[in-house]
């Protein structure tokens, strides 16, 4: 009885923690051209929650454009 009990919130905590690891951890998605496309030489996309935060455009002249909050359609 113990054991089932000590099981059943071991697996809901691990539960828990996963979403708040979720909410609050950014991931940082690359996208790196070997050969720049019309200018582009890298997009990188921050992504929270299956969202994404902000996206950075990197020209191949090394300039950056940034967009922080992204509209859904």
């Amino acid at each position: 009885m113990l054991i089932s009990v000590l099981t059943g919130v071991a697996i809901l905590l691990a539960a828990v923690g996963y979403v708040v690891f979720r909410k609050f951890s950014v991931t940082r998605q690359a996208i790196e051209f070997g050969a720049p496309q019309n200018g582009v030489a890298a997009i990188y996309l921050d992504i929270r929650e299956d969202t994404v935060r902000s996206l950075h455009i990197l020209y191949e002249d090394g300039t950056v454009s940034e967009v922080r909050k992204l509209e859904g359609a």
